[in-house]
């Protein structure tokens, strides 16, 4: 895969993405699992300076097309908008907005992040998923991004050795982004090739569901933010 500069929305954001979301819970001592909110498959499709099109996939029946702005920065940032169009999520609505994290200089083997929040815009469910609850969220890209080669002359990054803290380090450049306001943005160009397989040009975020009284973990995707 071809490098990228960090600081374009384009290439980087392509792609499919590992998400996960947690409830706003501060107790140190809450067993972890009682903090996910929902995990799924972010699909971005299509992204250009003031447009992001893409997919939040829980499962067949709960899935979400997204629409929204894109904009190039430091570091880059999204905000969209996920309205649910099958069966289970029909008629919900969340709210996301996320920036793209910059690269450290040390690892030689970089994924992408994507870290951010979202919002329930319109309650479900009666008093369940009430509107206005919000959770944090992290996009991991599934495909390794970039392993770049030192230039002539010059030594790669040592790795800290076994036992000793790395040094520290600044992050690499990650864009240009500032935050932008939510829209719709309009349809990808006919020659776009998506990303991703939807099988339509909407896309959409999954609904959040509020974990039951007691904190326990989900075992389903669905119903994940």
């Amino acid at each position: 895969m071809e490098p990228v500069e960090p600081g374009t929305v384009q290439g980087p954001l392509i792609g499919r993405w590992t998400y996960r979301s947690f409830v706003g819970n501060p107790d140190i001592d809450a067993d972890f699992g009682s903090l996910e909110f929902g995990r799924g498959e972010l699909v971005v499709e299509y992204v250009c300076p003031g447009t992001f099109i893409g997919r939040l996939i829980f499962d067949d029946a709960y899935q979400f097309r997204l629409q929204g702005v894109a904009t190039p920065g430091d570091p880059p940032t999204i905000r969209f908008r996920g309205v649910g169009d099958a069966d289970d999520s029909a008629g919900q609505i969340y709210d996301y907005f996320g920036c793209l994290m910059p690269l450290w200089s040390y690892p030689t083997r970089k994924r992408l992040v994507i870290v951010g929040s979202t919002v329930r815009a319109v309650a479900h469910n009666g008093e369940a998923a009430f509107a206005g609850q919000a959770a944090s969220f992290i996009a991991i890209k599934r495909d390794v991004y970039w392993e770049p080669e030192p230039s002539p002359g010059q030594q790669p990054a040592q790795q800290p050795a076994p036992g000793q803290p790395a040094e520290p380090t600044e992050p690499t450049g990650g864009g240009e982004g500032t935050e932008t306001g939510t829209g719709e943005a309009g349809a990808p160009p006919a020659t776009e090739e998506a990303g991703t397989p939807s099988e339509t040009e909407e896309t959409g975020t999954p609904e959040e569901e509020e974990p039951a009284e007691g904190g326990g973990a989900k075992s389903s995707r669905r119903r994940a933010r």
